[in-house]
């Protein structure tokens, strides 16, 4: 009697262990090759929000690798609501912005300051400024960030990273303005 209770006790002890395993351990993230919708659902989510930039860049790409076309089609077939579609804007321009920007930061932040001077130079001559205002390329019209998803990238973006953005950009800023006026 005693052994088939010691049994009951230990098949109980690992069921609970098992459980608690299971509802613990990590969520598994999407595959780059899984369907659109799926990526796209994934995008909107908290999961992808805490993944580091270099994974959230590397689902974005997928996503825009597939074509704006593409990603309206799966976007409606994840049958998003419309706090999920800005939740995943938002989560992707985020991720966008830190890796297309980010990099160049890391890269100035290394630097001491007569190498930050010439990185700015360099990345101001590799690529000149555009004019002001919409729709100076074709396509753009439109696509500027709201005021509403400014503030959300800016809250979702830490102080330390917000202040040296703040100032790569006036560096930035400076060296285009000194540059129009050698032009």
């Amino acid at each position: 009697m005693r052994r088939a209770v010691g049994a009951i006790i230990a098949s109980l002890v690992l069921l609970a262990a098992g459980i608690g395993a299971y509802s613990l351990w990590p969520a598994r993230l999407p595959p780059m090759d899984a369907p659109a919708a799926q990526l796209v659902k994934f995008v909107t989510t908290d999961q992808f929000a805490d993944l580091p930039d270099e994974k959230k860049m590397a689902y974005v790409q997928t996503l825009l690798d597939k074509g704006l076309p593409a990603l309206v089609l799966a976007a409606e077939e994840a049958k998003l609501t419309e706090a999920q579609r800005q939740r995943g804007i938002d989560n992707a321009t985020q991720a966008g912005i830190n890796v297309r920007m980010g990099k160049h930061l890391d890269a100035w932040l290394a630097l001491d300051a007569k190498g930050k001077q010439a990185y700015v130079k360099k990345l101001v001559a590799e690529n000149p400024s555009r004019p002001v205002g919409p729709g100076n390329r074709p396509g753009q019209a439109g696509r500027r960030m709201t005021p509403d998803q400014v503030k959300r990238f800016i809250e979702n973006t830490s102080p330390q990273r917000r202040a040296a953005m703040a100032e790569f950009m006036a560096a930035m800023r400076k060296e285009r303005d000194a540059a129009a006026g050698r032009r």
